[in-house]
């Protein structure tokens, strides 16, 4: 009888057998994990919390952001270029990847990745607690300048954006100890507490702390003053050379089907024009800047290659 059944149903074509292709059409079928190289609260997981929801509506599943912090960013990219499930293990990545993929040479970097699309440009700011008294730029970089050493400055880890910043400031002449963390919140935090004088973060991991009157923000790194601080002074404003912004990315394994990139990069483009998502991502002054997966993969290429040079500069390029 089972035999009559089966070759009847081969005959119709109706036997349900497991697939092993990957097609947009049954993409996605369970639920997908968003994974952050940073501890709750730092810059890239609240990132993903946001991108999360508007992803949910458009594919229909389950979006859960991962965080997985260490190694500078090398234990997340690893997790998702080993993950066995592509399109269900996505990364955030921002400029934090580049540097490590350079600087530490880990089993597995930037180069195991593909992007799915480029979402904003995230600007930097630099602000101290305001039990320091200073909310004027100027006056703390004289400070800073007339007391060598005397100051310390905190920044992501060793590589990052924020890192090299605040090692050319040191270059610039304001010569200051560097303090690297790995989450935003706990630099934010070691600021605030007096445990460390100036800090150099992402607005979207201070913008509570400013409202809340615990910090003043000095001056932004970036081509023009950011709306939610319109009297704060651009980095160029204040003297100083500025010329490094952190991007963000979506990236998957390398060996994830074009299909598949295809329907990720189309719910992070309609992601960006959710009302809620956009009104997190405007009014934490990220400036939108969308680009499909080739666009973003051409931009990454050029971005290893300033840093390359700049990491190489600095003496910490792996070789």
């Amino acid at each position: 009888m089972f035999r009559s059944v089966f070759a009847l149903a081969m005959a119709a074509g109706t036997l349900l057998l497991p697939s092993f292709s990957w097609s947009a059409d049954t993409f996605p079928s369970k639920p997908i994990h968003l994974v952050s190289h940073s501890k709750p609260g730092g810059g890239m997981d609240i990132i993903l919390r946001h991108l999360a929801v508007p992803l949910e509506k458009d594919l229909g599943v389950s979006v859960v952001v991962e965080d997985r912090p260490g190694g500078s960013s090398a234990v997340a990219m690893t997790y998702v270029a080993t993950s066995k499930n592509p399109g269900y293990t996505v990364a955030g990545i921002t400029n934090t990847q580049f540097s490590t993929s350079l600087t530490n040479n880990p089993p597995k970097g930037i180069k195991d990745l593909r992007s799915v699309c480029k979402l904003v440009t995230d600007p930097l700011v630099m602000f101290v607690s305001k039990n320091t008294g200073y909310t004027d730029v100027k006056k703390l970089l004289s400070d800073v300048k007339s007391n060598p050493d005397k100051f310390s400055i905190a920044a992501s880890q060793v590589g990052s954006v924020e890192y090299l910043i605040a090692y050319d400031l040191v270059q610039q002449g304001y010569k200051m100890t560097i303090i690297p963390f790995e989450a935003g919140g706990e630099l934010t935090t070691s600021v605030i507490g007096g445990h460390v004088d100036i800090g150099i973060s992402e607005p979207s991991e201070v913008m509570g702390q400013a409202a809340a009157g615990n910090i003043n923000i000095l001056c932004t790194f970036t081509g023009k003053r950011l709306a939610s601080f319109p009297d704060v002074p651009t980095a160029e404003e204040a003297g100083l050379k500025n010329g490094l912004q952190k991007v963000r990315m979506i990236m998957v394994p390398k060996e994830t089907p074009d299909n598949i990139v295809a329907r990720l990069e189309e719910a992070c483009r309609k992601a960006m024009d959710d009302p809620e998502f956009k009104k997190f991502y405007e009014s934490n002054d990220m400036v939108r800047d969308f680009k499909d997966a080739k666009a973003a993969d051409m931009e990454k290429e050029e971005i290893i290659a300033v840093m390359t040079k700049a990491l190489s500069d600095l003496g910490i390029l792996k070789r």
